[in-house]
């Protein structure tokens, strides 16, 4: 099962030392910041910052995903066909990004993917759906949205609450997410955001600043990243939704805050979707 945890990062508060590995332990297996990846890096020096092209091979057509990015940004992929069988060519599963730490989560998202440094970076990763059986594989084709939360509520008892065009599900023990729906405004691309949720006995708990988001691309690839809420900037997107959670509010009565999420998700997809390949 590719991926079925988010990454979380920061301090936290327990009530206990053995409730706070617990919780720890729970929330390394939904993050992937606080334990993976990130620490697959150099230290800056020496950056390749030659343009490359990968292209990720879809799952449930013959169409492939060009992503042409700096060889820094693209830290790691699983090839498909090895380049000297294929004349260079770089045919890729999987996609591993390196960004700036806030590269997402910034009100304007960049024009570009820079070089980051080990210290400031966070992962991405890029992959193609991959349904188990023919029913996902049409589901997915005709109803991409329809599929996110197949894929994301599986049992009837994960599903929690419905409102403004938006699904609240238990995404894990320690964790909540929502689904937003195809008629909400603004929405052109399939869209979760899990986060932790929350707990009175943590109520100002560090790993809610950190929100992990799928999205589906041209209807046929998975993108995760991560969105950070920044606490000095009470106008930020993601610093509202810590906020509403932080004081334990029902996410779901606040459409508005969503709607930020959704539109600086469509500016990233955006930016993957309308790449081309450098020669």
């Amino acid at each position: 099962m590719i991926m079925k945890f988010a990454r979380f990062a920061h301090r936290c508060n327990g009530a206990g030392l053995l409730s706070k590995k617990v919780s720890i332990a729970l929330v390394c297996l939904f993050a992937f910041s606080a334990c993976g990846k990130e620490q697959v890096s150099d230290k800056g020096e020496n950056m390749d910052k030659t343009m490359r092209t990968v292209y990720l091979k879809s799952k449930v057509s013959d169409n492939e995903l060009p992503i042409s990015l700096p060889s820094c940004v693209i830290t790691g992929i699983s090839e498909i066909v090895p380049r000297s069988q294929e004349q260079g060519k770089t045919t890729a599963n999987v996609i591993d990004l390196r960004v700036e730490r806030l590269a997402f989560s910034q009100p304007e998202f960049p024009a570009k993917l820079g070089c980051a440094t080990e210290q400031n970076s966070k992962m991405a990763t890029m992959y193609p759906a991959s349904p188990l059986s023919e029913q996902e594989k049409q589901l997915l084709k005709t109803d991409p949205f329809a599929y996110l939360f197949h894929e994301s509520v599986r049992v009837k008892e994960q599903h929690l609450a419905y409102k403004n065009d938006v699904d609240l599900y238990k995404a894990s023990p320690v964790s909540d997410g929502v689904l937003v729906h195809k008629n909400f405004p603004g929405i052109s691309r399939p869209l979760s955001i899990s986060f932790i949720r929350f707990n009175p006995q943590t109520p100002n708990n560090s790993f809610r600043y950190y929100f992990n988001v799928r999205t589906i691309l041209k209807g046929e690839y998975w993108l995760r990243y991560e969105v950070i809420a920044t606490h000095k900037d009470p106008s930020q997107f993601a610093e509202k939704l810590r906020k509403i959670i932080e004081e334990d509010k029902n996410i779901l009565d606040y459409p508005e805050v969503i709607a930020e999420f959704v539109a600086n998700n469509e500016k990233i997809a955006d930016f993957f979707e309308k790449q081309q390949s450098v020669q």
